[in-house]
């Protein structure tokens, strides 16, 4: 749908007032994966449309599990219109979505398309999420999405993601700088948007993880079994 159109029809949304009603309709139009019910269905609940910004968020929750299937469609397009009305469904109930969907956009995070990445890690920015895959995208081999992930990892203020973002400082030069701002946001340090800056900071953090390391107990045992033929085996 062009941007001309688009306006055009939450133009005759705002003005008929009824246009979702109770969003029934929208969620068994989605169901077939058409890419404008799609499109339409993540507009559901959004402030700007009268008659959608009503809805519970019961619907929303409906929405999201209607919704979920799409990301693993085999049509690029497809998945990055779900992935599309996810982020905007999530973002109006960010409770009901870590409740009920914490890992619905994470696995996005290893789809093929850059573009479908990028949009994922700007999604755990923007709910200000994190997970393992969203650290593990710092070394995308697509600087752009590894940017976003850095930027992502600053939002969620993900302390476990120091250690790869220091190895980033030596990254693309976009994601350096990307990861020396969420060093900042992390730790709350003012050493400057440039990676140059964090060396030192960054040798002594290694310094004090490497003794820490060394210092730490070992790990309890785990349950030994037995060898094969051991006492008890006829």
């Amino acid at each position: 749908m062009s941007a001309r159109r688009r306006a055009g029809a939450l133009a005759l949304v705002v003005l008929a007032g009824c246009s979702y009603c109770d969003g029934r309709e929208e969620l068994e139009a989605a169901r077939s994966g058409d890419l404008d019910a799609l499109q339409a269905l993540g507009e559901l609940g959004d402030p700007r449309i009268p008659s959608s910004a009503s809805l519970t968020d019961v619907k929303i929750g409906e929405a999201l599990a209607v919704v979920a299937p799409f990301l693993e469609s085999t049509d690029p397009l497809v998945r990055l219109q779900a992935l599309e009305a996810a982020r905007h469904l999530a973002t109006r109930q960010r409770d009901l979505y870590r409740s009920r969907f914490p890992t619905l956009i994470d696995q996005m995070l290893a789809d093929p398309e850059v573009e479908i990445r990028w949009r994922a890690a700007w999604a755990l920015g923007r709910l200000e999420r994190t997970c393992p895959a969203l650290r593990a995208a710092l070394a995308d081999p697509h600087p752009r999405v590894a940017e976003r992930a850095a930027w992502a990892l600053g939002q969620a203020r993900d302390e476990e993601a120091v250690d790869p973002l220091i190895d980033a400082l030596e990254a693309d030069p976009t994601v350096a700088r990307q990861a020396a701002r969420s060093l900042g946001r992390i730790t709350g340090l003012r050493h400057g948007p440039e990676p140059a800056a964090w060396s030192g900071w960054a040798r002594q953090w290694r310094a004090r993880r490497a003794i820490d390391d060394a210092q730490a107990p070992p790990a309890p045992p785990g349950d030994e079994v037995p060898p094969p033929g051991g006492e008890g085996d006829d």
